[in-house]
């Protein structure tokens, strides 16, 4: 009796292109993170009024501190081998920081009295915040996170004072005028080592998920890549000061203000920005165990279903090819050793026979991975 196998080279080719079965989604955490701050400048009003025995400049040193964080999972599919991102529901937090140093010198010329004398410094600092899902990629209806408001008017200070003949009160109050601070996500790229390095593969759509190879690793062991998360920021901000003076010189008032004294931040539009870098760990799982089926109704060795033949005629257990009723091959070609027709590839059908066979899909990509990482530990 003759047993034919087929046997071909495009068998590696499926093994390779065909997924890994019954293996696990794994998730690494990926929490971007980033600190700055995008304006930081000096102020100052000069004197207000320009003329007159009583007047007031006001200086600040303002700026803007940001921090964003966002959480969520970088889910690896081994069955697919692709890679998607998933932010946590309300898992990303947009905070600014806006605030200004401010000091205030008064200038009194009046009734033969003339000096100038700083009052003092005084810090503002307030917050505009928001929540959001991350990772705010192309695609996130809610995209970009905004935050737009009006935060005040507060009073930063009432501060008598006494100088010579003159005795009086600086009041400053103050507001933030928020027509908007913006973040958005670009693009996260991956990376088989931090810093700079070849990218890998680049997810620029909300919850897409893009086929990549990870490094290799033996089973057990555990594999590394980088995810940078890139990003945009725009704001546009203005600091209202309001300051007012009253002075009593002699029995005699003085009195100005209040004035809008508007520091106006530097307005950004789309600038760019990225984020440290993050690791990556995924667990190189167990290969399938030998024998085993991904769709519960083919062997995988033979092609055949399983419980074997029962149309009568007889068949090759370990081929599934037909044969005679005395066992001899029957497969309607004089060369047996050919496995029938011209071509032998995996996926065709041999001349007479109807039925194909092929190596296990998933045994080739194991037994490749293995491969890569027994030449890995040579080098």
């Amino acid at each position: 009796m003759h047993r034919i196998i087929i046997v071909s080279s495009a068998g590696l080719l499926v093994a390779l292109a065909s997924p890994l079965a019954s293996a696990d989604t794994q998730n690494a955490t990926f929490d971007p993170s980033i600190e700055w701050r995008p304006t930081e400048f000096p102020f100052e009003s000069g004197y207000i009024p320009a003329t007159g025995p009583l007047r007031v400049n006001l200086g600040a040193a303002a700026f803007q501190e940001v921090v964003i964080e966002m959480q969520g999972d970088a889910a690896y599919d081994w069955d697919a081998l692709a890679l998607a991102y998933e932010g946590y529901p309300d898992g990303g937090h947009f905070r600014n920081t806006l605030g200004a140093e401010v000091t205030a010198t008064i200038a009194i010329d009046a009734f033969g009295f003339q000096t100038e004398f700083e009052v003092g410094i005084w810090d503002i600092a307030e917050h505009a915040d928001a929540n959001f899902d991350p990772y705010v990629l192309p695609g996130n209806p809610v995209r970009p996170i905004t935050v737009s408001e009006d935060i005040g008017p507060y009073n930063l200070v009432t501060e008598p004072f006494s100088v010579g003949p003159a005795t009086g009160t600086l009041e400053i109050d103050y507001m933030f005028e928020v027509p908007g601070i913006s973040f958005a996500g670009t693009r996260i790229d991956l990376d088989a080592a931090s810093g700079p390095a070849d990218v890998m593969v680049t997810h620029d759509l909300e919850n897409e998920s893009l086929a990549v190879m990870l490094p290799s690793a033996s089973v057990g062991e555990t594999t590394s890549v980088w995810a940078t998360m890139n990003g945009e920021f725009s704001s546009s901000l203005v600091l209202h000061l309001y300051p007012t003076v009253t002075v009593d010189i002699l029995g005699a008032p003085l009195e100005i203000g209040p004035f809008d004294v508007a520091v106006a931040y530097p307005v950004l539009t789309d600038e760019p920005i990225v984020f440290e870098d993050v690791e990556l760990q995924y667990d190189v799982p167990e290969p399938p165990a030998p024998g085993t089926t991904d769709d519960g109704g083919a062997d995988e060795t033979t092609g055949g279903e399983e419980g074997g033949t029962d149309d009568g005629a007889g068949a090759d257990e370990t081929t599934g090819t037909p044969t005679d009723d005395d066992g001899e091959t029957d497969d309607g070609s004089d060369d047996e050793e050919s496995g029938g027709g011209e071509g032998g590839a995996v996926g065709e059908q041999a001349d007479g026979c109807g039925c194909t066979t092929a190596p296990s899909p998933t045994a080739g990509l194991w037994a490749l991975l293995g491969l890569i990482a027994v030449r890995r530990r040579r080098g």
